[in-house]
C-alpha cells in the first residue's frame, strides 16, 4: 500500500553538509553545516557555531547536531511530516560513532543528543574527502574570524 498523495509531499530530501576546524587540538574551534533542501522554495543560510576551548571531535560532532536540531525546528513551520537526511561529512570518526561501528569514548554527551534527534529522520551519512566538503570553507572561516578577536600568550 502507498502513502496517500499529501504525506508524500510533506516529505523532503536534506542533505546537511558538516564539517569543523580546530587551532590546535585542543584549542579554539569553529564549524559550519550548510543545508540543502530539495524544495527550491526554501532557502537556508549555513549554520555556524565557536568555541574558545574544544577538540577536533567535537568540532565534527557540533555541525550535525545544529543540522539535526534545525530540522526538527523547521519541520513544524513548514509543514513536513518528515526529512530524510544525508550527513555529508569527512569525519571518519563522526560517521563510525555515530553508526555505532566504533564506541564513543569521549564526547558521550554531543553523540547522544546526536542520537536522539536521528530518531526523528531517516538519517544516512556519505563520507567525502576534505577538499570536497562544501561546509570546510565555511568552517574555517567562522575559525578565523573568531580568531583575531582571541588573545594568546603569554609563551
Amino acid at each position: 500500500m502507498t502513502e496517500p498523495v499529501a504525506q508524500q509531499d510533506n516529505v523532503k530530501e536534506v542533505e546537511l553538509i558538516c564539517d569543523g576546524s580546530v587551532y590546535g587540538n585542543p584549542g579554539p574551534g569553529g564549524w559550519a553545516c550548510v543545508i540543502k533542501i530539495d524544495d527550491p522554495s526554501i532557502e537556508i543560510e549555513p549554520l555556524t557555531g565557536f568555541e574558545k576551548h574544544t577538540t577536533n571531535q567535537r568540532m565534527e560532532l557540533a555541525p550535525i547536531l545544529a543540522g539535526l536540531r534545525d530540522l526538527s525546528k523547521r519541520a513544524h513551520f513548514f509543514m513536513i511530516l518528515d526529512f530524510k537526511v544525508r550527513i555529508i561529512t569527512d569525519s571518519l570518526y563522526a560517521i563510525k560513532v555515530l553508526t555505532k561501528v566504533w564506541k564513543a569514548k569521549k564526547n558521550r554527551d554531543l553523540i547522544g543528543k546526536i542520537w536522539k534527534e536521528m530518531g526523528k529522520h531517516e538519517v544516512w551519512f556519505k563520507y567525502v574527502r576534505h577538499e570536497e566538503n562544501e561546509a570546510h570553507t565555511e568552517a574555517l572561516k567562522v575559525l578565523h574570524d573568531n580568531l583575531g578577536e582571541m588573545e594568546f600568550g603569554p609563551f
